[in-house]
Parts: C-alpha cells; structure tokens; sequence
C-alpha cells in the first residue's frame, strides 16, 4: 500500500504572474512514517529528520532554480500540511 503524505510541498512558477506553467511545477512530499517517525524517542527520530530536511532543501533548491528571469517571471513555494 501507498504511504500517505503528510506534508505537500508544491513549486510554482510561470511568466504571466498568477498563471503557473506546468513544465515548471513541481510537489515533494513527506511521508505520514516520516512525520511521525522524528517524535519518536527511541528508534529513527534523527533519521526521519535528516529525511524532511532533505525533502524541504530540495524544494527550496528547485525554488531557487527557477528564480532565472530568462525562464521565469515568477516562483512560488506552498506547502500545506495534511
């Protein structure tokens, strides 16, 4: 069965402001396991954590990849947690 994701993170980014352009959209996501796994005491805290820092700095890079005004006029980072 599919992991559930917990936490969605969605890139964005166009020419025309408001107007995303799907070559350029992006989601990354966390695990339900993952989220739920840094509370932990015992077991893999620190390793779910090294594993939502890898998935947020992988957004943001991606993020930044398009902050490039001869591809994009725009970019934006959402994310909602579910």
């Amino acid at each position: 069965m599919a992991e559930m994701a917990r936490i969605l993170l969605e890139v964005v980014g166009g020419v025309i402001p408001g107007e995303p352009m799907p070559i350029y959209t992006k989601q990354f996501a966390i695990s339900s396991d993952v989220y739920y796994a840094q509370g932990e005491y015992e077991g893999r805290e620190q390793e779910a954590q090294m594993e939502m820092f890898k998935v947020y700095g992988t957004a943001q890079e991606y993020m930044r990849s398009l902050w490039n005004p001869q591809m994009c006029n725009w970019v934006r980072c959402e994310w909602i947690y579910l």
